[in-house]
């Protein structure tokens, strides 16, 4: 009888013990924000020899090869290291004398539990005394189909005659939804 008790008592307490996962609170639906980085946004004379950003929480990164636009370019091979709250941008080739640098991160910062994207996150600095500021923006529109077309790159060469196949634009950017782009930070000529 004692052992029928235990064994039924047994029973009784595995039917309670309801295994679930944790819901682990609300879902997390804010961005992380910018706090910091090395060289500072509109920096002059930056020696360093290569950039770290710091935002609000931890950090992945979301096809930086292709979403991180560093304007004018410095190599296909450059390093984007995102650890912890921190992002490590090495460039391929060392950042040349006298040149403002802008970079455009579109949506590669994302949180590391949902993936919200940092929002219009840009760093400009220069490694010469000041900061270009000449604009160009635009819209791009199919004249012959009057639509915006998709995944459009906007590109300025420093010469009238290239070969787009061959030459890399001096500046480039992509231009979103609407068909609008900006290319900030250019240099005089």
């Amino acid at each position: 009888m004692k052992q029928f008790l235990t064994f039924s008592l047994l029973l009784i307490i595995a039917a309670c013990a309801n295994q679930t996962t944790p819901t682990g609170g609300p879902k997390d639906e804010e961005a992380p924000t910018f706090e910091s980085s090395n060289p500072k946004n509109n920096q002059t004379n930056f020696k360093g020899s290569s950039l770290e950003l710091t935002f609000s929480e931890l950090i992945k990164l979301q096809n930086p090869k292709e979403q991180i636009i560093i304007i004018p370019p410095v190599g296909k091979r450059t390093e984007f290291v995102a650890k912890r709250n921190k992002l490590m941008i090495t460039p391929e080739q060392p950042w040349r004398e006298n040149t403002t640098y802008t970079i455009n991160f579109q949506e590669a910062v994302q949180d590391i539990t949902e993936g919200n994207p940092v929002e219009n996150l840009r760093l400009a600095f220069s490694t010469g005394s000041y900061i270009d500021s000449l604009k160009i923006e635009g819209q791009i529109k199919d004249a012959l189909r009057e639509t915006i077309p998709e995944n459009v790159t906007v590109g300025i060469f420093a010469s009238d005659t290239f070969n787009i196949f061959e030459h890399t634009p001096e500046y480039f950017t992509k231009a979103d939804k609407e068909g609008k782009f900006s290319i900030t930070n250019l240099k005089p000529n």
